[in-house]
């Protein structure tokens, strides 16, 4: 959650005992701010991305469930920090953000070009996929991946706690690291990464699940791309197909 939704739904809180209210609720008790707050923020905060809440709608995803999950997020966000503290910030002072909420890379001498960060989501050997899971528990993953400008695509078996997972609470981040060299007469290590924030999305048409494991069998085993079809006809309806949207990205090194 970034600072500017933060931002805009603590104006929710009046003063600060109704907030320390709001973290004191027991987890299993949560749900009776579901109408007073879910309802504030679809008229003051969901109104405001139509455009996103159709994509879910297509999932069955409604404008509640949404709000039930902001609030959740929320809630969590909160217990993570010092929520009872009378300086409430976000985090601390030493956390990077611009007024928008957007995340800036403490250090400036590493942070890499969007392009260089879309290099090595494409180099990588593997990535990390993190999510959390609605009793606010967070839940690590490496996938094998492939991307084009709008997408990370990897694919998994259709059932399972990554599965579960992504299917209530679909916000995730994956971590890409390329290129490591360990220096021990040094005590560092050379490396290139990349971090991904966005939506994982599941894929249910059987043309574009066929697109997208092309560009991950292209990328993983390009030797045996003329088996490709046999392959597919096999498993295409026991695999599925999971797209995280691009919608952040950045890249640092060390060289």
């Amino acid at each position: 959650m970034n600072r500017n939704t933060f931002n805009q739904l603590m104006k929710f809180f009046k003063t600060k005992e109704d907030l320390k209210r709001f973290i004191n609720t027991p987890l299993n008790e949560l749900y009776v701010y579901h109408f007073s707050f879910g309802m504030w923020i679809r008229n003051n905060v969901l109104k405001r991305k139509i455009d996103s809440i159709k994509i879910y709608e297509e999932f069955g995803v409604s404008i509640d469930d949404l709000s039930n999950d902001i609030i959740h997020n929320f809630y969590m966000t909160l217990k993570a920090i010092d929520g009872t503290n009378n300086n409430m910030v976000y985090c601390n002072e030493q956390n990077n953000y611009n007024n928008e909420g957007d995340f800036i890379m403490r250090r400036k001498d590493r942070e890499q070009s969007i392009d260089f960060a879309y290099e090595v989501v494409s180099k990588c050997e593997y990535a990390t996929l993190s999510m959390v899971d609605l009793n606010g528990n967070p839940y690590s993953i490496p996938i094998t991946i492939a991307n084009d400008d709008k997408f990370l695509y990897f694919h998994s078996a259709k059932v399972g706690t990554k599965t579960d997972i992504l299917r209530q609470n679909p916000r995730v981040c994956v971590v890409c690291v390329n290129n490591v060299l360990c220096i021990p007469s040094n005590f560092t290590t050379m490396f290139e990464s990349a971090i991904v924030k966005g939506t994982a999305i599941e894929v249910t048409d059987d043309s574009q699940k066929i697109d997208a494991l092309r560009l991950i069998c292209e990328r993983y085993a390009s030797s045996n791309m003329h088996n490709f079809k046999d392959a597919i006809k096999r498993s295409l309806s026991v695999t599925a197909i999971w797209k995280i949207s691009i919608d952040e990205i950045t890249a640092k090194a060390k060289k």
